[in-house]
């Protein structure tokens, strides 16, 4: 074989090993690694089954926006001094921004001005100033509560008695739901109980049962928070009486229970937000303040009242039944 011929054998052969080196190493291009965002999300209950939806949007930001997101829950209901201890653990564990469901946004509000947490922190479901927080993601549960009592005076006869059922304990989404209500009923001039409960739900069902005897009187309830509505639901499944009197349940919440008892008639309305875009947008923002990139205004996503026949309708069964 010629000189020639030999050099261009070798050269062939080193510009192979040269490809096969691009292709399969960095040892001459060194391809630039993806950085991924540690994020941690502090709810404001000890169960993650009122978070399924919002669970699944959470998963798809994460992926789409290369976070790494851990989801905590508290120990105990309603301890806002617990939930800011696990936002300062997380803090430690290395994570770069923070998402809270606030269970008492003046705590939150104190250990944001004590410099507890010092890392951007994302609220979702309740409000404060902007300058505190790196955004806000909310719904506005006091347009949410009047649409909810509206719809249930336009339901039911003007003589129905109506009941407002609510955890022992309550937050500020709860209670602007509450006042929302409230100032509907009143306005129309509609006489409203408010009956607060314990986790097993023994007040409601002594409730329901007085309307049975001794008042034989009907009536209408109206549940502020997703568990008293699942709690409801249960004793109202379990007598066909107690359904002969209480004309129509209400409430808000998106679980798979309160869907199914939608279905079957016990539930007759439910107030409900797009969960699945709440926790998309709650890791999306949480990844763009970890890189000093702010909301100057809340962002309101927008509430619908939705009755058994909606659930078969394209438009919410995409929102209620979203697929990550």
């Amino acid at each position: 074989m010629k000189t020639r011929e030999k050099l261009f054998v070798a050269l062939y052969v080193l510009f192979l090993v040269f490809l096969y080196l691009l292709s399969s190493t960095d040892l001459i291009i060194k391809e630039r690694r993806q950085e991924v965002c540690p994020v941690s999300i502090v709810a404001d209950t000890t169960s993650d089954e009122y978070y399924v939806n919002f669970k699944k949007g959470m998963d798809q930001a994460a992926m789409e926006f290369h976070a790494d997101v851990r989801f905590v829950t508290l120990y105990e209901e309603n301890q806002a001094d617990q939930q800011i201890e696990m936002l300062m653990r997380e803090q430690q564990d290395g994570a770069r921004a923070l998402v809270a469901a606030a269970v008492d946004e003046t705590r939150l509000e104190k250990a944001l001005a004590d410099k507890q947490i010092s890392v951007p922190i994302v609220l979702v479901g309740t409000e404060l100033p902007m300058d505190k927080v790196a955004a806000v993601l909310m719904t506005d549960t006091y347009e949410m509560g009047k649409t909810l009592a509206q719809k249930a005076i336009d339901e039911n006869d003007p003589n129905v008695m109506f009941y407002v059922f609510g955890g022992k304990k309550e937050n500020s989404k709860v209670r602007r739901f509450y006042d929302g209500i409230t100032s509907v009923l009143e306005k129309e001039g509609r006489t409203m109980v408010r009956v607060n409960d314990t986790e097993e739900g023994e007040t409601f069902r002594s409730t329901i049962e007085s309307l049975v005897y001794p008042k034989s009187m009907e009536a209408v309830i109206l549940a502020l928070d997703p568990r008293s509505l699942e709690t409801t639901a249960d004793i109202l499944a379990g007598s066909s009486v107690y359904q002969t009197y209480v004309k129509g349940l209400y409430g808000r919440g998106t679980t798979v229970k309160i869907l199914n008892e939608l279905d079957r008639g016990i539930i007759r309305g439910i107030c409900v937000t797009d969960e699945f875009s709440l926790g998309y947008l709650s890791v999306r923002q949480a990844v763009a303040a970890a890189k000093n990139q702010t909301m100057q205004d809340p962002l309101i996503l927008p509430n619908y009242y939705i009755e058994k026949a909606d659930l078969r309708n394209p438009e919410y069964e995409k929102m209620l039944y979203p697929i990550e």
